[in-house]
């Protein structure tokens, strides 16, 4: 665990100091951060299960360089007292060369106040990344195949799987934008199982309308959260969101 932990925070270490000291860095770098507002009804949908609040934010950065991507992705799901869970990401794409694949390095993690929610345990990923980007510039697609370690897991040692996707329209009126995640996991009574979860978002993008700022970054959008073998073992979850989402 101790060698794998190592080699995932070098490789991030490495791709971050290699983009600093590179005189020509700052050429080819894009930078996003938003923050994200859901309104969850899977406290309607399944009311026999108090696990599930109503709002819920998210702030997400996004940047890239001569050198790779990084993602950080935070989740907080908001209770009666408080913030009831945090789940975050924090990945990096790292290549010296042209080739669409970059080596992949990946921790998830987070903290839960919720008794009857399963313990966010910390996974490790590391696998490679296939990046496809069309010559329009308005779709991207990340296809990330790696191996993934469970923590404190008796059988540790899986795979991961996963995909995202963003895509413009040509007005830049609307966006689509998402990711799907498939994993190896331990269940309740030691046995291996699959476990699922994806997160399509739709955002209309307020600044596009006539008359509007093209500084008033705010979209309303909406999101799907599917989930299997995630917070309940051997159970698919389904909820929509209502969301709004303001780009810094």
């Amino acid at each position: 665990m101790t060698r794998l932990t190592s080699a995932l925070l070098s490789l991030m270490l490495v791709s971050v100091a290699g983009f600093l000291l590179s005189p020509e860095a700052g050429a080819q770098q894009f930078k996003s951060t938003n923050l994200q507002f859901h309104y969850n009804f899977g406290k309607e949908i399944y009311k026999a299960d108090p696990i599930f609040y109503g709002p819920s934010l998210t702030a997400e950065h996004f940047g890239t360089d001569r050198y790779g991507e990084t993602l950080v992705h935070v989740d907080a799901d908001l209770g009666q007292q408080g913030i009831a869970d945090t789940r975050w990401t924090i990945a990096r794409d790292l290549k010296f060369w042209d080739a669409p694949i970059a080596l992949h390095g990946e921790y998830r993690g987070g903290l839960t106040r919720v008794a009857d929610r399963p313990r966010v345990e910390n996974a490790y990923v590391a696998g490679l990344d296939y990046v496809y980007t069309n010559s329009a510039k308005d779709l991207k697609l990340n296809f990330v195949a790696g191996y993934r370690y469970n923590q404190n897991a008796a059988k540790p040692h899986g795979l991961q799987l996963s995909g995202y996707w963003q895509w413009t329209s040509w007005n830049r009126l609307w966006s689509l934008i998402g990711y799907v995640n498939a994993y190896t996991t331990q269940t309740g009574n030691e046995e291996m199982a699959i476990a699922f979860q994806a997160e399509p978002q739709f955002w209309l993008n307020i600044n596009q309308f006539a008359g509007v700022s093209d500084a008033f970054d705010l979209s309303v959008g909406i999101e799907g959260r599917m989930y299997y073998n995630v917070f309940m073992p051997k159970r698919f979850l389904a909820m929509p969101t209502l969301a709004l989402k303001w780009n810094f």
